[in-house]
């Protein structure tokens, strides 16, 4: 996503952070051709700068990402309901609060007004509907003052008060919402969102009572870190990610569920690769060489195709990272190999974007090829 344009009140990109006083200057020009109130920038920059994993960049898209969520959240939803007035009183309140830069006190006053219509037994469709009225309103605040955390306790709230004790039922809700946050946040490069899934998705993990939903949860959840540890400094979301498939692993063993267990060690092995790129040395390269191995013994050309083919391109990726640090021909004939096997189901005409994908990687692999063979004096 593409930040504002125009001067920027501190430009040096390779410092870590900006200063508060620099990112709050930057969020209220942000804010001005946009009509966002004050009260609640200077709240929401403040919680940006207290996140110690966004580098300059990531500050000013996480104020761009809230403000823009602001106005089509909050300034843009809707008061007027036909639930009740109890409902439409308490959204309207919220929105106030929130523009003074009180989100804090907006969600606690939807929360008392999800209580009192709890207490007038106000059941059936209209309660359900006033519910996620007030929840989700309150999980919207949360996002947009880059409160993750509170937001995923929103959803979670909301779960158990429409569906009580209904274990399938909230279960099916929490992870309905965390799609919905996941997609928001890959698409728009939304820190807030990918922090609530993981919230969220630890949440399941606790409710988790079987062997398949442990290891559904924890490769969701390791999607979600993944993601996030993406956008952030340092490796810790990242090393969190690899624990959380190796743990899928022990729970989708490849007895039981052999294509679960193969795309477990495909994420796992592009998450490995992510490490090994952003460290020195050869290990992290050499532990996703083997995941994708590993996936491709039963995601196989037979059984799955077009996954079989991706795969193919994530090994010949990784491969040639780890040429790139490695003296001989071996690894770069080996992503050849790899980038050749994709493009047997790869076609120009059924998967175009693939296909060229698949080409553009066999050709630097060749060419990684050709200049080591040149430059070693391999024949």
């Amino acid at each position: 996503m593409s930040l504002i344009s125009g001067d920027q009140p501190f430009d040096d990109l390779n410092s870590p952070q900006l200063p508060v006083a620099a990112l709050l200057e930057y969020a209220e020009k942000a804010a001005r051709a946009r009509n966002v109130a004050e009260g609640f920038i200077r709240e929401m920059t403040t919680r940006v700068s207290r996140d110690r994993e966004l580098d300059v960049r990531g500050q000013r898209r996480a104020v761009k990402n809230a403000i823009d969520f602001y106005k089509r959240k909050i300034a843009g939803g809707t008061i007027q309901t036909d639930i009740g007035d109890t409902v439409d009183r308490a959204l309207a309140s919220a929105r106030s609060l929130v523009e003074v830069g009180k989100s804090d006190l907006a969600r606690a006053t939807l929360r008392r007004a999800s209580e009192g219509l709890s207490r007038e037994e106000f059941r059936g469709e209209r309660y359900a509907a006033g519910m996620a009225a007030l929840f989700e309103r309150e999980r919207d605040i949360a996002l947009a003052a880059y409160n993750a955390d509170a937001a995923a306790e929103s959803i979670i709230a909301l779960a158990e008060a429409v569906h009580g004790a209904n274990r399938e039922l909230v279960i099916e809700l929490l992870s309905s919402q965390a799609d919905s946050l996941f997609k928001y946040g890959g698409d728009q490069a939304s820190n807030a969102h990918l922090a609530a899934v993981v919230f969220l998705l630890r949440h399941l993990l606790s409710l988790a009572s079987t062997s398949d939903e442990r290891g559904l949860a924890q490769d969701d959840l390791g999607a979600a870190l993944r993601a996030l540890g993406w956008r952030e400094r340092g490796n810790a979301r990242l090393e969190e990610a690899v624990a959380a498939f190796r743990a899928a692993l022990e729970d989708r063993t490849r007895a039981r569920a052999p294509l679960d267990w193969a795309a477990t060690q495909k994420n796992l092995g592009a998450t490995l690769r992510t490490l090994g790129e952003f460290e020195s040395g050869t290990a992290r390269l050499e532990e996703a060489v083997a995941a994708y191995r590993a996936a491709l013994e039963e995601m196989t050309q037979t059984r799955a195709p077009l996954d079989w083919a991706m795969t193919q391109c994530d090994l010949g990726e990784a491969l040639l990272a780890l040429g790139s640090r490695e003296s001989g021909t071996a690894r770069f004939e080996e992503a050849v190999t790899a980038y050749r096997a994709a493009r047997e189901e790869m076609t120009q005409t059924r998967t175009p974007l693939d296909w060229a994908m698949a080409r553009a990687g066999l050709e630097l692999a060749e060419a990684h090829l050709e200049y080591r063979r040149t430059t070693s004096g391999a024949a």
